[in-house]
């Protein structure tokens, strides 16, 4: 992973530890996240792998964290929580401060997706499936399932309120959910 200096030429950090196959790119690093302060930098791998980096430090540890390849990362808005999405089709969030971690299960397929909410109450995930599920971070239980897409959801998120919730798809539509009705709002043909 290389961290980048934008106005400058050159890189500030280099990052090793994601092992790295060329011919098949089994390893591949497949998400990476800055903290919300900037001070660490999260990544995944298809080898099953989280791994964190210390900007200023300069030191990493890895874990690995799921049973097939990892798709997703995302740290929490208070940087306390760490969610990644995998193959395995599970969501797990892991927390620093106690080191333990929580699984959710309910996909049917591969996850390439998941998001906290602005106040980390909320996770949304999506995947192979064709379904965005919306998740209660305190219950770890489902709240909704929507299953509007034709296709694959390659991302998805919430609005900076969190009273909403974007997800797009391989069927090249862009769908935006209203959170507190729990419907579809709004419905695009973004790239025909």
């Amino acid at each position: 992973v290389y961290v980048w200096n934008l106005n400058q030429s050159g890189n500030i950090y280099k990052f090793l530890g994601h092992r790295v196959n060329f011919y098949f790119i089994k390893d591949a690093i497949t998400d990476v996240q800055f903290s919300p302060l900037g001070n660490q930098i999260a990544s995944v791998s298809k080898v099953k792998q989280l791994k964190f980096d210390n900007n200023s430090e300069g030191n990493s540890f890895t874990i690995k964290a799921h049973n097939a390849p990892i798709r997703s990362v995302d740290y929490s808005h208070d940087g306390q929580l760490i969610l990644t999405g995998s193959d395995d089709k599970t969501v797990k969030v892991h927390k620093f401060k106690t080191k333990k971690n929580f699984t959710l299960t309910g996909h049917k397929n591969w996850i390439k997706k998941a998001k906290f909410s602005p106040d980390n109450r909320l996770i949304c995930s999506g995947g192979e499936d064709k379904t965005v599920i919306l998740w209660d971070t305190e219950t770890q239980k489902i709240l909704n399932q929507f299953s509007d897409h034709l296709s694959t959801i390659n991302d998805c998120g919430f609005s900076s309120d969190g009273t909403c919730m974007a997800s797009c798809s391989s069927d090249k539509k862009i769908k935006i959910y209203d959170l507190r009705c729990k419907r579809l709002i709004q419905n695009y043909d973004a790239h025909g």
